[in-house]
């Protein structure tokens, strides 16, 4: 049976000057105490301490090496996460518990090969003491009724259990875990893991799983839907990230928007779109009518399948599988959880002019919202595919950072910038082509908001005139969007030192592995850093985790590139707490000539003409932690410093 889609293929740029409605209203989300953790690295050797040396067990040796970098006892651990991913590496994450009780935000990981490790990161440390116990307090269903009431939400399928949360230094308040969400049918995709207060009921911990997009991602081949409307057969016989295709759980087949990976439909409606008996997609986005349309709702909804099968199966060709933690409704391989096809809300009546992702534990079903964009006519968000690419980004990196169980380690701050930003990059990547080369600009969001500026405060460049982005910018700069345009110019970087050196291959659906060209290995190592870096990263932990990830699986050949790239932009081999540095290791000098130092501070002023409309802004995350502590950093081998992760809380044994 043929499946044809009419589709965009993907690509974005500029932005236009909207009225941007007025952003939500806040939600508070306490957080708790929040430590940076110790991160270190061991490049293309890896370390094997002597105390290891009578495990013949990778995921025991992982055990022992955490606990005694920790200081504590392997039976004070509990595994959360443990696969082995396509470059070799086992990772394993793990909790710490008391009482039999896990520990919201004391965490670790390590990346283990043949009794070697090469990444280890943990925010253990110390000696919590519990302020009370869980036998007298508030019950489960008061928990439950606590964390509605506030926050205007109802209870998810998953029942309320028992877990510490750290609320100062190794002070442990004992807490009913709780997920709630926005009702069925309700306009909103709020969704949030809180900690209630057994004691006195109060919360003391709120994340919430859902990311808001500033309408940036990436694209596959063009730059905007206007002119790139073009018909695909059976994709997924070239992609061969499906075996089974797009229209079958294994179980059940399906002739509408629907299948193993994704279900989209028409969000005041839940309808999917039929394809018929051929399961043939032929509605073409109409440019001249609104949105909503009847053709345009049946085209964006069928587009918003299309791309995120397309970015499903990008995944499983660079590890983003089963066993790290993807979606799927029914996980063939035995591995991981399944349940959790993506669930697309196409034309989602809960906004406009914005979309957004929320990522829960492997084994739960993502959320996304693809929203109307204001203008005349009316434009959907679905059709520029880097809206919902970049979101699909947010699944990726939420999922693959801490390890699947754990969507809770990039939330504010840095780390929920730097997702904002692998985001953008995942579009950045996915969007070049063979003609494009380094001095090419990259304007994100054109279309949906319909001006040629683009949605980000200056476009994607290598230029250090265009793009004055630098590491010291985050000294000020705290808006989730905003740090993630540093993070994203700095992967932008990469990925054109990458190509420069090793070439272009339109071919990112099945690379050789493994994969050889430029963009290809860009790709990779986005994909396996991720697995590799702690909870809560920042720019220093995920920089050594690429470089890591280098290491690992092509022993270090990319290493003096990678360190290039970061040192043009300030984060080189001595930058440290938001102060630039372009120093690149010795090994590396003389091997790079576009390493210069970053332009001063007062260069980065943004151009008024590129001003963000303020619904691309994550009200709650406008601030950095400050309740933090800093950790030890180690480096061996390669030079690479060290930081940070938390916690899952959703295991019923919590």
């Amino acid at each position: 049976m043929r499946n044809t889609f009419a589709t965009a293929l993907l690509v974005a740029s500029a932005a236009s000057v909207l009225a941007a409605p007025a952003p939500p209203q806040a939600l508070s989300l306490p957080k708790g105490f929040t430590r940076v953790p110790h991160f270190e690295t061991h490049g293309t050797a890896g370390t094997a301490p002597a105390s290891l040396s009578a495990i013949t067990d990778d995921r025991q040796a992982a055990l022992a090496y955490i606990a005694g970098q920790s200081g504590v006892s392997i039976s004070d651990l509990q595994v959360t996460d443990d696969y082995t991913g396509t470059n070799g590496l086992r990772h394993v994450y793990v909790k710490r518990i008391s009482n039999g009780k896990r520990i919201t935000g004391q965490t670790a990981n390590a990346s283990i090969k043949n009794g070697k490790i090469y990444g280890y990161g943990s925010s253990i440390a110390g000696k919590p003491v519990a302020s009370a116990g869980f036998t007298a307090g508030i019950s489960a269903s008061a928990a439950q009724a606590a964390a509605e009431k506030a926050y205007g939400l109802v209870r998810n399928e998953i029942a309320p259990f028992q877990r510490y949360v750290e609320t100062a230094e190794n002070v442990l308040e004992p807490t009913w875990a709780v997920q709630v969400k926005s009702p069925a049918g309700d306009k909103k995709n709020k969704w949030l893991s809180v900690d209630v207060s057994v004691a006195t009921g109060k919360i003391v911990r709120a994340i919430s799983w859902t990311q808001d997009a500033s309408y940036t991602v990436a694209e596959f081949k063009s730059n905007t839907p206007v002119g790139n409307i073009v018909t695909v057969t059976d994709p997924w016989t070239s992609n061969k990230g499906s075996p089974k295709g797009w229209h079958t759980d294994g179980k059940a087949s399906y002739t509408v928007t629907q299948g193993n990976n994704a279900k989209s439909y028409l969000g005041s409606t839940k309808a999917t779109v039929s394809g018929g008996a051929s399961n043939v997609y032929s509605a073409k986005y109409d440019f001249t009518q609104a949105a909503s349309s009847a053709n345009n709702v049946k085209a964006g909804v069928a587009n918003n399948f299309y791309v995120v099968n397309m970015m499903h199966d990008l995944g499983m060709a660079y590890g983003f599988n089963e066993a790290a933690g993807n979606f799927q409704a029914v996980n063939f391989g035995g591995q991981g959880q399944g349940g959790d096809a993506v669930q697309i809300s196409v034309q989602d009546p809960g906004g406009t002019d914005n979309a957004n992702f929320a990522t829960p534990p492997d084994g739960q079903q993502p959320q996304m919202n693809m929203y109307i964009f204001s203008g005349t006519p009316t434009r959907d968000g679905t059709m520029e595919n880097d809206i919902p690419e970049h979101e699909f980004g947010h699944g990726i990196s939420n999922r693959l950072t801490g390890g699947p169980s754990n969507t809770d380690c990039l939330p504010d701050g840095e780390s929920g910038g730097m997702g904002e930003g692998w985001s953008d990059y995942v579009f950045l990547a996915l969007s070049r082509t063979a003609q494009n080369t380094r001095n090419d600009d990259v304007i994100m969001g054109a279309w949906a908001v319909d001006s040629p500026a683009g949605i980000r405060s200056q476009p994607y460049s290598t230029s250090l005139t265009r793009n004055t982005h630098k590491y010291s910018d985050l000294q000020s700069t705290t808006e989730v969007h905003d740090i993630g345009e540093r993070w994203a110019t700095m992967w932008f970087e990469v990925l054109w030192n990458l190509i420069d050196a090793h070439g272009f291959d339109a071919n990112i659906f099945n690379p050789p592995s493994p994969p050889t060209a430029g963009n290809q290995i860009a790709l990779q190592l986005y994909f396996d850093s991720l697995a590799i870096q702690p909870c809560n990263p920042t720019f220093i932990t995920a920089r050594d985790a690429i470089i890591q990830a280098d290491a690992t699986r092509y022993n270090g050949a990319n290493k003096c590139a990678i360190w290039a790239a970061f040192a043009k932009r300030g984060l080189g081999v001595n930058a440290a707490n938001y102060n630039d540095d372009s120093t690149v290791p010795a090994d590396c000098s003389g091997q790079q000539t576009t390493v210069k130092p970053p332009p001063a501070t007062t260069t980065t002023a943004k151009p008024t003409t590129t001003a963000k409309p303020t619904t691309t802004k994550k009200t709650t995350t406008t601030t950095k932690k400050t309740k933090t502590k800093k950790h030890t950093t180690t480096t061996t081998a390669d030079p690479q410093p060290t930081e940070n992760p938390d916690c899952p809380w959703w295991w019923p044994d919590c």
